[in-house]
């Protein structure tokens, strides 16, 4: 598969995810493959309190696989004394930083994050992506190392830059759905729901459905 296609891939696969609960363990895993990282998380958080941040939604993939227990071992162990995450505060709208940047030279020694956590699972030499969330909200793509030798290449920041607004919607869009109590909804479902707005597009931006409290239908 070429890059362009393992691109148009995991894009189709975003956009299905989005409405789709089920589908998106294989949007995860077409994105690793896309973007060739050895995993990723996908949070969105309040990040007002820079400090002491909102958690709104996050999920861990590894190998396609959401791992649930590595989700619960970081947010019960590790995040509330992670020293990246208030580093992570302005990064801006599709800005990518790379992890071992939010850790001093003297962290990456005592660290237990960075030594218990990153070191030991591989993502230490990773990257965030940063992207604008809604309402004061921030959406931050967390991932791993590189499968490629080396470090990261052009060509996988460039991926992962075209597949930054894609992200940033998918991300609105379940943050939305949580909120309306619609995460486990069908598409049929959501599309007939009397008390919100649900206008499915496709990856160009056009209607393929929209119910009738959607924006223009009322």
């Amino acid at each position: 598969m070429t890059t362009q296609d393992a691109f148009e891939r995991t894009l189709a696969l975003l956009y299905e995810a989005a409405l789709t609960a089920g589908k998106w363990a294989p949007a995860a895993a077409s994105l690793d493959d896309a973007i060739r990282a050895n995993g990723h998380s996908l949070s969105y958080v309040d990040m007002n309190s820079p400090k002491d941040p909102e958690v709104y939604l996050s999920r861990f993939f590894i190998g396609g696989e959401r791992r649930e227990d590595e989700e619960e071992l970081y947010f019960r162990d590790y995040f509330w004394r992670d020293e990246a995450i208030p580093r992570l505060h302005g990064l801006g709208d599709g800005e990518v930083a790379h992890r071992s940047d939010l850790y001093t030279d003297r962290e990456k020694k005592t660290s237990i994050v960075y030594n218990e956590f990153r070191c030991a699972r591989g993502t230490e030499d990773g990257l965030y992506l940063g992207l604008d969330g809604l309402d004061g909200g921030a959406i931050v793509l967390s991932l791993g190392n590189s499968t490629e030798r080396g470090s990261w290449g052009h060509d996988q920041i460039r991926t992962i830059r075209r597949l930054a607004p894609h992200l940033r919607q998918f991300a609105r869009v379940r943050h939305a759905m949580a909120n309306a109590g619609a995460l486990s909804a069908s598409l049929t479902a959501l599309l007939e729901n009397g008390r919100s707005g649900f206008v499915q597009l496709d990856r160009r931006g056009r209607i393929l459905e929209a119910n009738d409290r959607a924006p223009g239908r009322s």
